[in-house]
């Protein structure tokens, strides 16, 4: 290679490898559908996003039941979820009904989970960390949804392997499903989980989230969370100090 085309040369392999990078690997997709689908999952990426954005200052309450279906122990509690302006995610409990221990050793867990990952959006899937492939496109009423299967690129914390379900037409997640490729704990295994969304105003909103997984613990079993959401509002004006 002539030395004065060799800088010419690893620019143009720099140029390509980070064009590779930035957009959206679709080996799987249809050769006649990659340009629709590429579309779609552009616009999802931005969606969420835009969810996200949406659901600063808004609260929302939470009917959550809980199960150790083993033991045959359950219990229902009522929450209050805040989402402040900056992000910052609280709840507060109105009312609790049930066994003890499915008050303090999985709902009072789960709510803790949440507000350490601020979720309170839709879970990130990017095409950088995540392989789609359409399953189905479903078409009712003149509207379309798109069913795709993803499976992490790695299996890193955090990430799962299921199905994603996007409105055509917005863009916005209507369901995440699937399980987790990691175990968020040594005592838990196969986690499962399903989270539905709703459109208000063309913003997707969470609607209903279900779990379970298996406990590593003698006697325990199996643990399951069903979470109704409801009552979207305006967060209350939050109170600042006077200087």
């Amino acid at each position: 290679m002539c030395p004065k085309y060799g800088t010419e040369v690893r620019l143009l392999v720099l140029f390509l490898a980070s064009a590779l990078i930035a957009s959206p690997v679709a080996s799987k997709f249809p050769p006649d559908l990659t340009p629709e689908l590429n579309d779609v999952v552009q616009r999802y990426v931005s969606a969420t996003e835009k969810q996200r954005k949406a659901m600063l200052g808004v609260q929302m309450e939470m009917e959550i039941d809980g199960r150790f279906t083993k033991l045959n122990e359950q219990g229902r509690m009522r929450v209050m979820r805040t989402i402040s302006k900056l992000g910052e995610l609280s709840m507060k409990m109105v009312e609790f009904v049930g066994d003890n221990r499915i008050k303090t050793e999985l709902i009072a867990r789960y709510l803790d989970e949440e507000q350490k990952a601020k979720a309170y959006g839709a879970i990130t899937i990017a095409p950088a960390d995540y392989e789609f492939e359409i399953k189905a496109i479903l078409k009712h009423g003149g509207q379309s949804t798109y069913v795709f299967d993803v499976t992490p690129r790695k299996n890193d914390p955090g990430r799962f392997r299921g199905e994603l379900w996007v409105d055509g037409e917005t863009g916005m997640p209507l369901r995440e499903a699937g399980q987790m490729v990691k175990s968020p704990h040594l005592l838990l295994a196969n986690l499962r989980f399903a989270r539905d969304y709703e459109l208000h105003d063309g913003i997707a909103v969470v609607k209903h989230f279900q779990s379970s997984t298996d406990v590593r613990l003698l006697g325990v079993g199996r643990a399951e969370l069903d979470v109704t959401f409801s009552n979207l509002s305006q967060a209350p004006a939050e109170k600042t100090e006077q200087l």
